[in-house]
């Protein structure tokens, strides 16, 4: 059965003009927005810590590595402000180090020597991650070393 004393459905009303306003002054502004970050990223930047990550890379039984280099700004309650530069290596590997602090000291001897800007960081932190997922069993371990420039 098919009714035919329902009131018309309700006419669509025009999309207000001001929404069109809206989108196009937040596309603009992220669009700005997006080239000024893109402006300020300077590729050279990066040369060094892409050397690095590549270096650890090619080491046996590294399966994943990662390098960040950066700066926090710190001020106490007393106003007393402090910076600290650091470089933060983390390196995930396949097979258990026999010795965690020899082989934290290669990867900060790679470091060194492939960012030379290293030697004059204030301070450098390596960790190593070791583990496996078999299913039925799962084991992790991680160490984290601080590190300052001799």
């Amino acid at each position: 059965m098919i009714r035919t004393d329902l009131d018309p459905p309700a006419a669509v009303r025009p999309t207000w003009k001001g929404h069109f306003v809206v989108i196009a002054v937040v596309a603009v502004a992220l669009f700005g927005l997006g080239a000024l970050l893109f402006s300020l990223i300077k590729p050279e930047m990066f040369t060094n810590l892409l050397a690095v990550q590549q270096t650890l890379l090619r080491q046996p039984h590294v399966a994943a590595a990662s390098v960040v280099e950066g700066t926090v700004f710190f001020t106490s309650s007393a106003g007393e402000k402090t910076t600290t530069t650091h470089i933060t290596v983390g390196v995930r590997v396949t097979k258990r180090p026999d010795d965690y602090d020899r082989l934290a000291d290669e990867v900060m001897a790679l470091v060194i020597d492939k960012h030379p800007a290293a030697q004059t960081k204030v301070r450098m932190i390596v960790t190593i991650d070791y583990g496996y997922d078999i299913g039925i069993a799962r084991a992790s371990a991680t160490r984290s070393f601080n590190f300052t420039p001799a």
